[in-house]
């Protein structure tokens, strides 16, 4: 029997402030409109799948491929409401002089907002091609043993950026090593087994497989829109400010209050540009040539026992190893010439690793009527490498040299879960 499908989606995600307004950045909270805002991303996806399924004998044989093509461009607004760094959380004092104490006299350190306010980041043309085929075989070597056998082989043609290799900033070369490539090794091995006793109440079965995760395109657009060219970043001084060779008040008097000319939160991005500080505060980004799609070894051994009529017990334990997956590491820094000073240079490398262990127990009953009890008890751990489960990265490892120090529980981890749940099967 053969199956086949085509299907095209056309996503938009689109994501608009809260209100045309700064980020609000006090001591105690954060309030305002996230400077990370508005955004939007399309993908423009064409899918075509096809799979064969062939009993032949003892061997049930399916195989089959996919192929998706994906347009995708990215409209980021990052920046462009900026961000204001209050030193305090209400104000003190009547600073501009207009007889009331209110939020035009608080105190601020500086202010961030794009170079380039009323234009966004636009990264267009990041588009993949992701080509995936398989064969596998559930081999029935005897009425009480099936083997199951399968390979399976994935490639995408660009999810690292080689196709806009060639318009990586100049001054970022040093810090790639080799060539860049495609990923083209993701072969996945699969194999498993089930025996079973001659009465059918008793099984045991296992299995081995490798299988790749997708390298997601927000990892291409952090290298083509944190280049330290095409999203320039202004940091102002507030005016809390000081002379740093003098310590004094650049913007205040001898009273405390706001000299002319002095940036307000009504006019808030009107300081003096900091050299260089807007470059330091979103830094560089590279992927590593040796970049690769986070790959899982999965192992399970298990059970299954009907230890009475309707009753049926499992337990299986599984281990799951990850490699390759995917980390922002600081590898030094560098003077930039569009910012004016020294930005620091995050690696997107695949050099972490996952470690996922559980015991896996269930209990099922079917009562002799219309319902059913199911019941699942797990008991888990899942540890990593990562400094960071989001993308981008908003923390850097605590020490880049020795990626071992950030081993630890995942945020998603949980050492006991129980489940306990019943269906009642309806009259009509």
């Amino acid at each position: 029997m053969n199956r086949a499908s085509f299907s095209f989606n056309n996503f938009i995600n689109s994501t608009r402030p809260i209100m045309a307004a700064p980020e609000l950045d006090f001591p105690s909270l954060a309030d305002g409109s996230s400077f990370r805002v508005p955004q939007q991303t399309r993908q423009k996806r064409w899918q075509w799948d096809d799979g064969v399924d062939w009993i032949y004998g003892k061997h049930n044989i399916r195989f089959g491929g996919q192929v998706q093509h994906i347009g995708a461009d990215f409209n980021l607004g990052v920046f462009q409401s900026g961000a204001i760094i209050f030193v305090q959380d209400f104000a003190n004092q009547d600073r501009n002089g207009d007889g009331a104490i209110n939020d035009e006299d608080l105190l601020f350190a500086v202010t961030v907002r794009s170079g380039n306010p009323s234009a966004p980041l636009l990264i267009p043309n990041s588009n993949n091609n992701h080509v995936a085929g398989y064969v596998q075989d559930d081999w029935r070597l005897h009425p009480q043993l099936t083997l199951n056998l399968g390979l399976r082989y994935e490639i995408d043609t660009d999810v690292n950026n080689v196709g806009h290799y060639n318009q990586i900033n100049p001054i970022l070369l040093p810090f790639l090593h080799g060539t860049r490539h495609k990923d083209g090794n993701n072969w996945g091995p699969r194999v498993g087994f089930n025996w079973a006793n001659k009465g059918g109440d008793f099984s045991l079965h296992g299995g081995y497989g490798i299988y790749y995760d997708r390298v997601t395109l927000e990892i291409l657009s952090l290298e083509r829109g944190l280049d330290g060219r095409a999203l320039p970043i202004d940091v102002r001084l507030g005016n809390a400010a000081r002379d740093p060779s003098t310590g004094a008040p650049i913007y205040l008097d001898s009273n405390g209050n706001f000299t002319p000319g002095a940036p307000t939160l009504s006019n808030a991005f009107t300081g003096f540009i900091i050299p260089g500080a807007g470059g330091a505060q979103e830094g560089m980004n590279v992927i590593d040539n040796r970049l690769q799609n986070p790959m899982v070894q999965q192992f399970n051994l298990g059970i299954q026992y009907e230890f009475a009529k309707n009753w049926v017990v499992k337990a299986d334990g599984i281990h799951n190893l990850g490699t390759h997956f995917i980390i922002g590491v600081p590898v030094g820094a560098v003077f930039n010439p569009a910012s004016g000073g020294p930005e620091t240079v995050t690696d997107l490398q695949s050099s972490v690793n996952t470690h996922y262990d559980a015991l896996w127990l269930t209990v099922d009953h079917r009562f002799a009527q219309r319902y059913q009890m199911h019941a699942a008890y797990t008991l888990s751990k899942a540890l990593n490498y990562a400094n960071y489960d989001q993308v981008p990265f908003g923390y850097p490892p605590v020490d880049p040299r020795n990626l071992r120090r950030e081993y630890g529980p995942t945020p998603n981890d949980q050492r006991h879960r129980l489940v306990i749940q019943g269906t009642a099967d309806l009259l009509f």
